[in-house]
């Protein structure tokens, strides 16, 4: 099958331009971005391909926005409840996911009334992302 790469790069610099020159930690200028807001962008903006802006990661320096003749769009996009529904479109075309991925911490804090033992649990959540063929 033939398909196109279109750019990550172009999600990362242009989805929310104030927040990606924002840097988070020293030298790295990365924020977090959901599926919404990136289909959201190609839907109203359009996508370059890869070859035209290809991945560099978050750097401080943004390379300025270059237009080109072929880029692609989508015309909307829909949100997905049951994993069925997901079954029943990708069998037709390409779907984007977002899966979160919870780590269940366990650690013990003892109460200030007793000297018992109380359990609390904290969730890490991962966020994989995902395009499925």
């Amino acid at each position: 099958s033939i398909y196109d790469i279109y750019s990550p790069q172009e999600l990362i610099d242009f989805v929310d331009p104030q927040q990606r020159r924002v840097g988070s930690k020293k030298h790295h200028y990365c924020y977090p971005l959901n599926l919404t807001k990136g289909f959201q962008y190609v839907v109203k903006n359009g996508i370059q391909r890869e070859e035209n802006r290809p991945f560099i990661g978050c750097s401080k320096d943004v390379p300025a926005y270059i237009p080109s003749p072929q880029l692609g769009y989508i015309k909307d996009f829909v949100r997905l409840n049951t994993i069925h529904d997901a079954l029943l479109q990708l069998k037709k075309h390409p779907i984007g996911a977002a899966l979160a991925i919870f780590l269940l911490l366990f650690y013990k804090k003892r109460t200030l009334r007793s000297n018992w033992f109380a359990w609390f649990s904290d969730y890490l959540i991962f966020w994989i992302l995902l395009v499925l063929y």
